[in-house]
C-alpha cells in the first residue's frame, strides 16, 4: 500500500489494486496517517463553470449518430 501512495493516488484505486474493499482500504489509510507514514488530501474542485458551448458541441455529437 505504501508503495501506490508514493504518488496522488484516489483510494478507490489503492483499494481496486489490492483488491480490499474500500471501507478497509480506508481504515488503513487512516492508521498510516495517523502514524505519519501517507498524507491525505481532499481531490481539487473542479471547475465549476464550464462553457455552454462545449455542452452543445457534445449534444449536436449525440444527437448526430
Amino acid at each position: 500500500m505504501l508503495s501506490l501512495c508514493r504518488r496522488p493516488t484516489p483510494v478507490a484505486d489503492v483499494a481496486a489494486h489490492l483488491r480490499l474493499p474500500i471501507n478497509i482500504t480506508r481504515v488503513i489509510l487512516g492508521d498510516l496517517r495517523r502514524d505519519g507514514l501517507v498524507s491525505i488530501e481532499r481531490p481539487r474542485p473542479v471547475a465549476q463553470t464550464i462553457d455552454e458551448r462545449i455542452y452543445r458541441e457534445v449534444l449536436d455529437g449525440l444527437r448526430s449518430l
